[in-house]
């Protein structure tokens, strides 16, 4: 494994993640392990370069602070970092959830509105049938009424002769006349009227 430099830690960019903003946490653990690791190393060389007797004691206990300080500095910024991606995830993540909120509300309103519109449409084409039925049951009637007002008419009408002023130019053909054939018209069952209504 490398060891990491400060100019390792300063120059790192995460990947940011695709639908959301910020940062991606596992590659936030990832650079935070590495970092752990480094200075794991660094504490373990400083604890080899102690064991071991040198010729400058003073310039191994400089290096030592200066690494210290420098894996405090990576830790300190790191951390910083990572609370700054969690903050700004969870702001995102609470716009996003208010925005779905909203949007959900408009699509159920439109969702209403539709509704309401076909169950009107409905209805009024229900109340046009039922105008139909009744005006087609009015007219059947008057029909009905009107031929029997006629059946009553052919029956009281008196049978054709021959004119008395020219009975010998006139040869009277015979009267072939039969009554009209009545159909009788059919009423529709109740329940296609319920049907329709």
């Amino acid at each position: 494994m490398d060891v990491l430099t400060p100019s390792d830690v300063h120059t790192k960019v995460f990947a940011t993640v695709r639908l959301r903003e910020g940062y991606d946490l596992g590659d936030v653990d990832n650079f935070l392990g590495e970092v752990e690791a480094t200075l794991a190393a660094l504490y373990r060389e400083n604890e080899e370069l102690r064991a071991r007797p040198g010729s400058a004691p003073e310039s191994a206990a400089r290096i030592v602070g200066l690494a210290h300080e420098t894996a405090e500095r990576a830790v300190a910024a790191a951390r910083q970092e990572a609370a700054g991606i969690l903050e700004r995830a969870r702001e995102r993540a609470a716009a996003m959830e208010e925005e779905a909120r909203r949007s959900a509300s408009v699509t159920l309103d439109e969702a209403d509105a539709r509704y309401r519109e076909a169950t009107e449409a409905v209805e009024a084409v229900v109340r046009h049938g039922a105008r139909l039925r009744e005006g087609l049951g009015d007219r059947i009637d008057h029909m009905r009424t009107m031929l029997a007002d006629l059946e009553q008419q052919h029956r009281t009408l008196p049978p054709l002769t021959p004119s008395p002023l020219t009975p010998s130019r006139i040869t009277p053909s015979p009267i072939t006349h039969s009554p009209p054939v009545l159909v009788p018209v059919q009423q529709h069952a109740p329940a296609a009227q319920d049907t329709l209504g």
